[in-house]
């Protein structure tokens, strides 16, 4: 009978543990992306549905280098030596450094530049033997030349080297501390180790570079001792040789693509293409006596500041009014992405609902950015299919069954339906600004945010990004196409890495790199606890606020578009500079450009403001000249 009974219960359990696994097997493995997700586990605000109208992707457009061809002597000259090549790098780094330049594939017109970077590469194949003496004449004649990848007419001893080493297998520069040209040596300064990772190690992710052999002067070199730049004074002349294709190098990590090159994925000044940027920004400004440059940030503040947090979890929303509090006393205005968590699944409960929808409106009320988090927060977002284009509350279903597997979900979805929600329970007007969760980064995330009425992203790292600049998305996050998306890299988040009151002083050292240049200092916090990491906040706003452009995600994005469209010239009237800038038709609040040392503004207009060498425009809504008198 004790037999029987042992075996009857070793059968039921076998039974048991069988119907166990089949269940898991058909959950976890569903014969279609599509997951049934019981009522119980789903909030519906009553009467609510929606967006109605479909959001319809734009068509990917190729972009045209003539977009960027201006004239405008004082500028610097791109010359392009391959319309197929990835000069989109090269404009879109320019304009973020804020370095007036024309794209021309006029040789000849190119030559009447103070200061020339020929891209991508300078060869008998692409320029005739008339072409090459006239790019060879520019620093003998006084001029400043920088070309891409020489592979050859005869211009070695023009740039200072004998020949040229091509390598896959090289991933990294160091960068050479020079006494011929100290203002680098500060730049070079603020890099890890003085070193920038430009590739991987693994094959994949092998690269094609240019190295030149017994250069006079290699300002930056290779892994394998060959120079990536070299330098060659002539006096009032300079040449410079890169072995890197730098309009490749910035797009690629913009775009968050291949390897990631970074050391220090966030927290820490990874910046190789600022780094770069600067290095041109300076030759550009040395070269050129009538260089003006335009400043990233409003009101010649050093740097921009935006406090942003993500609210993800069941009790961030109700901390996160907290921090609304807080900031409000601070006199700062912060963004919060919020996600519209009305499912409840693998990742938490149910906190998107009518009884937290006053915490919004406090945030909202304190003058805080609402702004979307997604509606699911999968880690897996980046795989998600792009979607119809129709998906829409409370039909809108995605369920996340753990950390690899989520049913439902689609890009535009996530985008569509979040967005309608906040700003249906919010009032805070139109949602402009996007942040996925576990900053999962689709390919067609660019144009899946225009299609569905975004502006701004804050979807990668600064590290991984390779920059604490603002800059343009491009379709698909190719090397070939734009869009209107502005992404704000984030600089310091408060997940990796020592507790966040233990980083105050590692903060404030960004900010001073940053400082250099006009840098965004994008600080990620989550609202999950108050504690350190609100006390963390205070004193860096403490500390910095007064000296940041302290904004949100959303307002800088709208500033940085209109900074994007200004034009900047200089001639010369009776042997005095003139200014010319053109507001590209939008009115733009601080506008601050940088005139070279000496430059007095003459006849000041009662909105324009000059401290040392920085003009500063209070309010720009038409095109204006300026008259500066030059002390000699």
């Amino acid at each position: 009978m004790l037999l029987r009974t042992r075996r009857g219960l070793l059968f039921c359990l076998l039974l048991l543990v069988g119907s166990i696994y089949l269940c898991k097997r058909l959950l976890t493995k569903p014969d279609k992306n599509e997951f049934h997700v019981p009522e119980k586990n789903m909030f519906v605000f009553p009467g609510l549905m929606g967006p109605s109208s479909p959001s319809v992707l734009p068509e990917r457009q190729m972009a045209s280098w003539g977009k960027y061809h201006v004239d405008n002597r004082s500028a610097l000259a791109v010359l392009l030596t391959d319309t197929l090549s990835h000069w989109i790098g090269i404009a879109h780094g320019l304009k973020g450094i804020g370095v007036p330049f024309t794209i021309t594939t006029d040789v000849a017109e190119a030559v009447k530049h103070k200061v020339v970077l020929v891209y991508p590469l300078i060869s008998g194949k692409v320029l005739n033997r008339e072409q090459l003496q006239a790019i060879a004449a520019i620093p003998r004649n006084g001029g400043t030349l920088i070309a891409t990848n020489v592979y050859g007419g005869g211009l070695n001893a023009v740039f200072g080297y004998e020949e040229i080493a091509e390598s896959n297998n090289r991933s990294r520069l160091k960068l050479q501390m020079n006494d011929k040209i100290p203002q680098f040596n500060d730049i070079f300064s603020d890099v890890i180790d003085a070193e920038i990772i430009v590739a991987g190690t693994a094959k994949e992710d092998a690269i094609a570079t240019m190295g030149y052999t017994k250069a006079e002067t290699p300002l930056v070199a290779y892994d394998d001792g060959t120079a990536c730049m070299t330098y060659r004074d002539y006096g009032s002349g300079k040449a410079y040789a890169l072995g890197l294709d730098i309009g490749n190098y910035f797009r690629r990590n913009m775009n968050g693509r291949g390897f990631d090159p970074n050391r220090a994925y966030v927290n820490n000044y990874e910046a190789g293409v600022d780094i770069l940027l600067r290095m041109l920004k300076e030759i550009y400004t040395t070269g050129n006596p009538d260089a003006v440059t335009i400043w990233p940030v409003p009101f010649n503040r050093p740097f921009s500041m935006m406090m942003t947090h993500d609210v993800d979890y069941t009790k961030s929303i109700v901390n996160a009014a907290t921090y609304a509090a807080m900031e409000k006393q601070f006199r700062i205005k912060a963004t919060y992405f919020i996600q519209t968590k009305y499912i409840k699944d693998w990742n938490d409960d149910i906190f998107f609902n009518e009884n937290n929808i006053k915490y919004l409106q406090q945030i909202h009320r304190a003058g805080m950015e609402i702004a979307s988090h997604s509606v699911a927060h999968s880690k897996v977002f980046s795989k998600f299919p792009m979607g119809t284009g129709n998906e829409s509350y409370p039909d809108y279903r995605p369920f996340v069954f753990d950390r690899e597997h989520t049913y439902n979900g689609s890009i535009l979805g996530e985008l569509r339906v979040s967005k309608f929600l906040l700003e249906r329970n919010t009032d805070s007007g139109i949602v402009r600004s996007f942040r996925p969760g576990h900053l999962q980064y689709p390919f067609g995330i660019s144009q899946a945010l225009m299609a569905t009425g975004y502006r701004n992203s804050s979807s990668i790292t600064a590290g991984n990004a390779q920059t604490a600049l603002p800059f343009m998305l491009t379709y698909n996050r190719d090397l070939e196409t734009e869009t209107d998306i502005v992404e704000f890299p984030v600089a310091v988040e408060d997940e990796l890495g020592l507790p966040m009151l233990e980083r105050v002083d590692s903060t404030f050292l960004l900010a001073k790199k940053l400082s250099k240049y006009g840098g965004a200092l994008n600080i990620l916090i989550h609202t999950d606890i108050c504690g350190q990491k609100m006390e963390y906040e205070k004193r860096v706003l403490t500390q910095l606020r007064d000296t940041a452009w302290t904004t949100t995600i959303g307002e800088y994005g709208n500033w940085w578009r209109q900074r994007n469209k200004i034009k900047v010239s200089v001639d010369r009237v009776a042997g005095q500079p003139v200014v010319s800038i053109d507001n590209g038709g939008e009115k733009v609040q601080g506008i601050t450009i940088h005139v070279p040392a000496g430059w007095q503004l003459h006849d000041n207009a009662g909105n324009v403001h000059q401290t040392a060498n920085a003009i500063v425009i209070d309010e720009l809504s038409s095109p204006m000249i300026l008259n500066f008198r030059e002390k000699r």
